[in-house]
């Protein structure tokens, strides 16, 4: 393949080269807190439901997906996390290094999970109150 042709490619172009499990894990992404099961990602990735069956075992054997309550359903797993966390870590240190401030690193990373924190919603009073009898 062109080199040329892959830097000028759009991200969604790109992606359709990529193997299912990278596929699988974008799209998922794209949908925060979405649960699927391999029917949801033949319509929405295509090929088979047999095949999206053992992709989804081995992501979530992997720690990247997580099997919910309900069989054969799936969710974003812890292991993605860690993949983002690492990723903010070595842009963290960019920042750091370029500037020659390690105050800017601490900041940017406060920022971060700033953003992180308020993108899930808060517990509501009621629903964080300790069970009766748990006191």
């Amino acid at each position: 393949m062109d080199e040329t042709t892959d830097r000028e490619a759009t991200p969604e172009a790109l992606l359709e080269k990529m193997p299912a499990e990278l596929r699988l894990l974008e799209w998922l992404s794209s949908r925060h807190g979405a649960v699927l099961g391999p029917a949801e990602a033949e319509r929405a990735l295509g090929g088979s439901k047999a095949n999206w069956s053992p992709i989804m075992k081995r992501l979530a054997a992997a720690g990247y997906l997580e099997q919910t309550a309900t069989p054969g359903r799936y969710a974003m797993g812890g292991r993605v996390f860690e993949l983002g966390v690492g990723y903010l870590n070595t842009l963290s240190r960019q920042i750091a290094a370029a500037h020659g401030d390690l105050t800017l690193r601490v900041e940017f990373l406060q920022r971060v999970l700033t953003t992180l924190i308020s993108a899930f919603p808060q517990p509501t009073a009621a629903a964080s109150a300790e069970p009766e009898g748990q006191a």
